[in-house]
């Protein structure tokens, strides 16, 4: 019997100075191509509230050996 755990990722991206708002929206044209992906549980992404420049992309796939799902 296998198990499968789910394997996660982080990614932390800085935006140049004056970019945040497009590195926002190149971002967010991850999310729902991420999310129909094979493997994939969730995707996410966060802007942080203390640094206007700082993004988080999140991802949990059911499988470490997928290679198909990198941020």
């Amino acid at each position: 019997m296998s198990t499968h755990i789910p394997v996660s990722h982080m990614a932390f991206v800085r935006a140049r100075a004056g970019r945040s708002k497009e590195l926002g929206a190149r971002l967010s044209s991850l999310i729902e191509p991420s999310r129909q992906a094979c493997g994939c549980l969730h995707f996410a992404l966060q802007h942080s509230q203390c640094d206007a420049d700082l993004w988080l992309c999140l991802l949990y796939t059911s499988d470490a050996a997928d290679d198909s799902l990198r941020v």
